[in-house]
Parts: structure tokens; sequence; C-alpha cells
């Protein structure tokens, strides 16, 4: 599949992933994907990427603003895998069933959100959205699957250099009469 190809090199050229300590269920995936009318592309991304969380601090733009994009970008955590684990999708879909349906959560943004795939046959379909539990709200992020993993860029403001964080911030110079 070609577009997976340029996901996996577009994920490698931001650092790549670790995966968390979790076991993959096949009897969750065949469950979820009998009732759950999702893309042939998502399905194969959390194959080969659930349960993993970027080595660098990933952000995207967004098409609708969503509150906790503070600089301008919104952040990927950790992607969901087959599992009714947290970090899985099944649990995912239970924490979310009566907040919304017809969004399937395949990520983490911020703490307690979800990166969502709509899955109601309506124009929505396939467009990704962010849903951040303060607010209650779904954000319009990107218009398809692809599109949403194409805009994914380095958020240079986390990934600064750590070592010089408190430069500055300490003065050990004494004065001259102490």
């Amino acid at each position: 599949m070609k577009q997976l190809k340029a996901i996996k090199d577009k994920i490698e050229q931001l650092g790549g992933v670790d995966f968390l300590d979790r076991k993959k269920s096949q009897k969750v995936r065949d469950k979820v994907l009998e009732k759950e009318n999702l893309e042939e592309l998502i399905t194969a991304f959390i194959d080969d990427y659930g349960f993993a969380m970027f080595n660098n601090t990933i952000g995207y733009k967004t098409i609708e603003k969503v509150p906790v994009a503070g600089n301008g970008l919104c952040e990927v955590a950790v992607i969901f895998g087959w599992s009714n684990d947290v970090h899985g999708v099944k649990w995912s879909l239970e924490q979310l069933k009566d907040e919304v349906e017809g969004y399937f959560p395949f990520a983490e943004g911020f703490p307690g959100d979800y990166v969502c795939v709509c899955t109601k046959k309506n124009t929505d379909k396939g467009k990704i959205y962010y849903w951040a539990h303060e607010e209650g709200e779904l954000y319009l992020i990107a218009n398809s699957f692809e599109e949403f993993v194409m805009s994914w860029e380095l958020n240079q403001e986390d990934n600064s250099d750590d070592d010089n964080l408190l430069d500055g911030l300490i003065d050990f110079s004494f004065a001259d009469d102490f």
C-alpha cells in the first residue's frame, strides 16, 4: 500500500516511535472492525503503529481552532492499539460512547483528548477530528487521514535542548564581601 509507505517514511523523518509494553489482541481487532466502518489505511496504520509514542513531540495545524493548541499546534501523544487496555481502541471507544457517536478514536492528543476519524455514512466520513474533553466538542483537523499524517511536523517549542533549561535561572556568584 503506497500510502502506508509514505506514512512510514514521514514517521521516520520525524524521529520514529517507541512502543509501549502492551499486547495486541486479534480478537479485539476483529470485533472492532465488525462494528466500525474503518478505512483500510487507518486499520493498517493501527496494525503497524498501535501502542506507539513518538520519540519527538509531533504537532499538526488544524482546520478549526482547537483550545489546547497554545502555539498553534496540537500534539499526537499515543497511537492506540488493538486491546481493551488503556491506550487500546476498545477502551477508548468505551470512554467516548456517551460523548460522541460515529467517531473512532485512534490516538490521544492532549491527555484526555482524542484524535478521531468520522465513521458516519455522511459527507464527514473519513475526516479527522479532535475531541477536547474539557469542552466536550469536536474540532475538524483534516479532511482525510493521509492529509492529517502528512501535516505532522516537529513541535520545535517542545523539542528544544533541555540540557540548557536552567542556564541563566540560577546565579551562584557571591558578593565580594561574603
